[in-house]
């Protein structure tokens, strides 16, 4: 039989998302910088301005935690648009294509966290099944000359290092689920294994390989998701409430001049009070007209950091999937790497049987 190459350890994987982590400074720098966000209005009746109180570009200044988010997308897009050119040529009306685009790329990423739960179902699937078949040989093993190759279990020892490792927790790590395997392969490294021993140690290796899976690969298409859609849905809710006050201030001027001109068809002048309310609304509307374009140049600008700058937040991702890839091959190759000395050492045993059978 051809020689075996030995078999490579698996490489751990890094920290969960390590380099999306954002730093506290870099978050108060993000925090201390955003954009502002206007200051909610007392209204008069509900979606209409109070008269007198105008419109204003001063707010508050948005502060998030972005501790909390595993990935870096929510900083990657709040410095975006701390640094977007103040000079944009972003207009409100490039909200409908950009919206359309967005919406499209929504669809792309709820595929993409279907298509990445259906994988990690399907590998369990594949898991179990094998698991399954490889217990019906040791049953089928059992009083054979070939039980010591195929049904034979770990060895009290290596059973207790794969119980007691990880604590009896339900919710172990994949740290400790690797620690785990390894102290069981060491104290199971005395003579062949048996194909019922190496699926033991496989079956440990699949629950560290599921538990990255989730950590490293489907909660960051989770959360991707979920970010750039609270984003931008609240991106464009605040633009379409500006909206309506702007639309507000349309409508109120328009009444106002015509007053102003059936004033002056009658050769009448409008009152101090008239004038003065005249000109105090259409300044509310000036500010109302440049907040509102302002605020959808911001959502612009936003989409298109999903969108076209979407994938910078796509990076860590192939790059995660591809590191828990080889990380499973090589966990596999640790454990069925195993099997060309225990399909050597069978062999062996299977001749000398038969030919004593013979004799």
């Amino acid at each position: 039989m051809p020689e075996t190459e030995e078999p490579a350890v698996a490489t751990e994987m890094e920290p969960p998302f390590e380099e999306d982590a954002v730093s506290e400074g870099d978050e108060k720098s993000a925090s201390d910088s955003m954009a502002d966000l206007p200051q909610e209005e007392e209204e008069k009746k509900e979606g209409t301005p109070k008269d007198g109180d105008g419109i204003t570009s001063t707010s508050q200044v948005v502060k998030e935690d972005f501790s909390k988010y595993k990935t870096k997308v929510a900083y990657r897009l709040a410095k975006a648009l701390e640094e977007m050119p103040t000079d944009s040529a972003y207009r409100s009306p490039d909200l409908v294509p950009l919206a359309t685009d967005f919406q499209t790329m929504r669809k792309k990423l709820r595929s993409l966290i279907t298509s990445a739960k259906a994988y990690q179902a399907a590998t369990l699937k594949v898991q179990d099944a094998r698991s399954k078949l490889y217990q019906e040989y040791a049953i089928l093993s059992k009083d054979t000359p070939i039980y010591d190759y195929v049904g034979k279990e770990l060895d009290q020892d290596a059973l207790m290092a794969l119980n007691d490792s990880g604590n009896g927790k339900s919710n172990a790590t994949a740290e400790e689920l690797e620690l785990q395997a390894k102290s069981a392969l060491k104290l199971n490294d005395q003579g062949v294994p048996s194909l019922a021993s190496i699926q033991q140690l496989a079956t440990l290796h699949e629950k560290t390989n599921a538990v990255d899976y989730q950590r490293h690969i489907l909660d960051y298409i989770t959360e991707w998701e979920e970010v750039v859609t609270t984003k931008i849905e609240s991106e464009l809710a605040m633009v379409k409430k500006l909206q309506q006050d702007r639309l507000h201030y349309e409508k109120k001027i328009e009444g106002l001049r015509k007053k102003s001109v059936q004033a002056e068809n009658k050769g009448k002048k409008l009152s101090a009070s008239q004038e003065d309310k005249l000109n105090r609304n259409e300044k509310k509307l000036k500010d109302a007209w440049q907040l509102h374009e302002q605020k959808a140049a911001e959502a612009c600008f936003l989409i298109e950091q999903v969108t076209l700058h979407g994938w910078k937040d796509f990076y860590p991702l192939v790059k995660n999937t591809m590191k828990w890839e080889v990380n499973r091959l090589g966990r596999e190759n640790v454990t069925y790497g195993r099997l060309p000395a225990t399909l050597e050492a069978m062999k062996v045993s299977y001749l000398a049987q038969t030919d004593s059978e013979q004799n």
